[in-house]
């Protein structure tokens, strides 16, 4: 049974991620410290070898300037880091919106974990990115506050595939097709892979980290049991089931990797990511644009209904920070 598609936002201390961050906020950073358990998928006794391709689908990548700010020049002027996912190979998936902790992808030349959560879900875009428009909101000490629309970074493709002992999400940039200043200060590669896990909600927290008991997943019978396999269950397990992540509240980690995914899958994730991004760009030979590059662009300026939303898309077109 597909979950009930919600817009409402999620977040770990405050209820509208739209507020002005605290200083627990900017010390717990979405998730805070690293959780002290390793992903179950780390001590599963399976096969290390890449099996298959689990899902496919799109990935689009927005930052959001801090409260007051109407531009953001630096990650110091970022508030939230954003990753859309929108899974084209299962119909009923809803589009996920997820922020991302330390506002930028881990790096895999330290390899970094982050943690995220899935703040939104709907089956519409549109709705979706709703709650990305600029908002005013009043405080009793500030008075009227503005807080800007997310701005696009990039979009592409992206595949979670499993890779034996854990899954990993991969993906490639369309736009832009080679990363500006902007994409490389999120850490915004030509291509990525991560590992991917996802949290047991009745897991506990580390200590100021997480979110509260009533913001994680509500999981059906059937998906609680996929954590069952250690006393108490695992506090984490792999992405094998990507349907984790059409939930709300859903706790995850990304980890970052080696940057070069060309073996994977002996090759079948390379393959499939070039072959996905091909189709988009022959896809956007219907949209108005004097070359490719003007055409993907209008592409992705449809997709993520930013005109009606007032979602600027010149990082994603020239690689600058606005």
């Amino acid at each position: 049974m597909a979950p009930k598609k919600k817009t409402e936002e999620v977040g770990e201390k405050r209820q509208r991620e739209d507020q002005e961050p605290t200083s627990e906020d900017k010390k717990e950073e979405i998730n805070g410290k690293d959780d002290e358990h390793e992903p179950a998928s780390k001590r599963q006794d399976v096969d290390e070898q890449p099996k298959e391709i689990l899902e496919e689908g799109r990935i689009y990548f927005l930052y959001r300037p801090r409260v007051g700010l109407e531009e953001a020049h630096s990650l110091s002027d970022v508030q939230r880091f954003f990753i859309i996912m929108s899974p084209t190979s299962r119909k009923d998936a809803p589009n996920r919106l997820i922020p991302i902790g330390k506002k930028r992808l881990p790096d895999p030349a330290k390899r970094e974990r982050f943690f995220g959560f899935v703040q939104a879900t709907d089956n519409k875009m549109d709705t979706l990115m709703a709650g990305l428009e600029a908002k005013e909101y009043e405080t009793k000490t500030r008075g009227t506050r503005r807080i800007e629309a997310a701005r696009a970074l990039g979009e592409g493709v992206y595949k979670i595939y499993d890779h034996g002992r854990d899954s990993r999400l991969a993906y490639e940039l369309e736009v832009p097709q080679e990363p500006g200043d902007v994409q490389e200060d999120f850490r915004i590669k030509k291509t990525g892979s991560y590992i991917i896990s996802v949290k047991n909600p009745e897991a506990a927290n580390p200590p100021n980290a997480g979110l509260g008991k009533n913001q994680k997943a509500d999981y059906p019978k059937d998906k609680k049991k996929e954590f069952d396999g250690a006393p108490g269950g695992y506090s984490w397990i792999s992405a094998k089931d990507p349907s984790l992540l059409d939930f709300n509240g859903c706790e995850l980690v990304l980890i970052a990797t080696h940057a070069d995914i060309s073996g994977e899958l002996d090759g079948k994730v390379e393959k499939a990511l070039d072959e996905a991004v091909e189709h988009e760009v022959e896809e956007a030979e219907h949209f108005e644009g004097n070359d490719e590059d003007a055409k993907l662009l209008e592409k992705l300026r449809s997709e993520l209904h930013a005109e009606k939303h007032d979602v600027p898309v010149e990082p994603a077109a020239d690689g600058d920070w606005k």
